[in-house]
């Protein structure tokens, strides 16, 4: 009996001596940091889903008023930016040593081996180069007309049913699908359909919401299960229709359409080598980072709006007076719509859907005008929401105030895309779909709390991307006669 005491003392001591040995990583190198505790390091907050990932690097940043903080993910030591000029540096000044995330996908998962988001160095800058053409001015001009077809579409889908308080994130995230298929791959997806296909496998993509942040924080789970960062059988189904629609287009004379399946097709004749791999990535990269973060990013700003009536009322002044007594939008009037950009400012500053940032250190990096060095490997972070919520940048954060972007922001303070090379390529794409349909809405009908909207906003604990505490959000819509187009 005391011999196997000893021996479940003595390999709890050493288990113990094991994952506690990077502990006194930051304190030798006096940098401020969180005390750890053994196993969770100061990541036990987000593995008992107290907090989402987003609220816990929140709280990272006002833990301290230092420009930076160290802290550890498990046994890992990572170091949360706090100060905007050192933030500068990482994503711009000294980008070639943070280039990549700080991410992991199992070798097994080729989908997101091909994923942007996931891709590194040589083969993030080819594909960057790429992609990023598929939302040149000139082309998010000519998907115009598109995206207002489908905003139609929400509009003739809120009068059906709004007799009824609507759960405005599953319309906006319907329509989000809607309109990146359509523009991005030339697919029908008739999402607001409830028997779509194609929305159904898209959103189930997304369900695998828990595991996901093990991509972020648990590159050894990662490894060892073996984890897919997509659902597998929505990945397999989407993944054949996006290969289908590429070969046919191979096969015959078309009009380019300019859309992502065209970068793909230009990609092959340059000389790069285009698997079904890479079109599957690509191509659910696109539906994925766009379809959630626009349909979350409609349904707060309509909250906000509910729960704003002046800002709605001066907003929905502004949209008439651009569209003068003709009821119709356009591109350029759009374009022309101060107020309205700086109530999508402002719902993104209260809600980035990505509410963090993240990169890795490719090599020993010293920190200019500082004795911070931060190592090859370490994992650098930037709360964007926490940055967002600073009373030192934004006064009284928690008030909805768009006219704080009367005058410019702030760029390393204020991210709701990112900043630098690593910019999200489809922020230019996603404001105008935001903004579109919030006019079409906003010429139609007056958007009303409804007995289950929250008095205030809290989030989801599970999951990457911020979204509403139950993933749903009530409003009531009240018809505005008459029917504008």
């Amino acid at each position: 009996m005391i011999f196997i005491f000893v021996v479940i003392a003595s390999f709890t001591l050493l288990l113990y001596l094991h994952v506690t040995r990077n502990f006194h990583y930051w304190k030798k190198r006096n940098v401020p940091y969180l005390e750890p505790t053994a196993f969770f390091g100061n990541f036990f907050p987000v593995c008992s889903r107290k907090q989402m990932i987003g609220d816990f690097y929140k709280t990272i940043y006002n833990s301290k008023r230092t420009e930076y903080v160290g802290f550890y993910t498990f046994d890992q030591p990572c170091i949360l930016i706090r100060d905007p000029e050192i933030i500068k540096n990482v994503m711009i000044k000294d980008f070639h040593n943070f280039t990549n995330h700080a991410v992991t996908y199992s070798k097994d998962d080729k989908l997101s081996a091909n994923m942007l988001f996931f891709t590194a160095n040589s083969k993030w800058k080819t594909l960057r180069r790429y992609f990023s053409t598929t939302y040149s001015s000139a082309k998010l001009k000519n998907m115009f007309g598109t995206i207002a077809e489908r905003c139609d579409g929400v509009i003739r889908h809120v009068d059906e049913v709004s007799k009824n308080e609507i759960d405005c994130r599953d319309f906006a995230m319907r329509y989000g699908v809607d309109a990146i298929s359509a523009c991005g791959f030339g697919i029908k997806a008739d999402a607001l359909q409830k028997e779509s296909a194609f929305f159904k496998m898209t959103k189930q993509l997304s369900e695998m919401a828990t595991s996901m942040a093990a991509f972020f924080v648990a590159p050894i789970l990662v490894e060892v299960f073996k984890l897919k960062f997509f659902e597998s059988q929505a990945a397999h189904y989407l993944k054949d229709i996006f290969v289908s629609i590429t070969e046919k287009r191979k096969k015959c004379e078309y009009v380019q359409r300019g859309d992502l399946i065209d970068v793909l097709l230009q990609l092959e004749q340059d000389g790069h080598s285009v698997d079904e791999n890479l079109i599957g990535g690509a191509a659910m990269q696109f539906l994925f980072a766009g379809f959630e973060t626009t349909g979350t990013t409609i349904s707060f700003a309509l909250y906000e709006l509910a729960m704003n009536r002046s800002v709605q009322e001066r907003l929905r002044e502004e949209i008439r007076s651009l569209c003068g007594g003709k009821n119709k939008i356009s591109y350029e009037m759009i374009s022309q719509m101060g107020y309205l950009d700086m109530v999508l400012k402002e719902t993104l500053r209260k809600y980035p859907a990505l509410p963090f940032l993240d990169r890795r250190s490719k090599a020993s990096y010293k920190v200019p005008g500082s004795d911070l060095v931060i190592d090859k490997g370490v994992n650098v972070y930037i709360s964007s929401i926490g940055l967002h919520y600073d009373e030192n940048y934004f006064p009284n954060p928690y008030k909805f105030d768009p006219e704080r972007f009367a005058s410019k922001q702030n760029p390393w303070v204020y991210m709701p895309f990112g900043n630098g090379p690593r910019k999200c390529i489809g922020s230019r794409f996603a404001e105008l779909t935001v903004k579109t349909i919030l006019v079409k809405l906003l010429l139609n009908f007056r958007v009303k709390p409804s007995p289950e909207t929250p008095y205030r906003i809290t989030f989801e604990k599970n999951g990457v991307l911020l979204a509403p505490e139950g993933r749903k959000l009530y409003l009531n819509f009240e018809r505005i006669h008459p029917k504008c187009t």
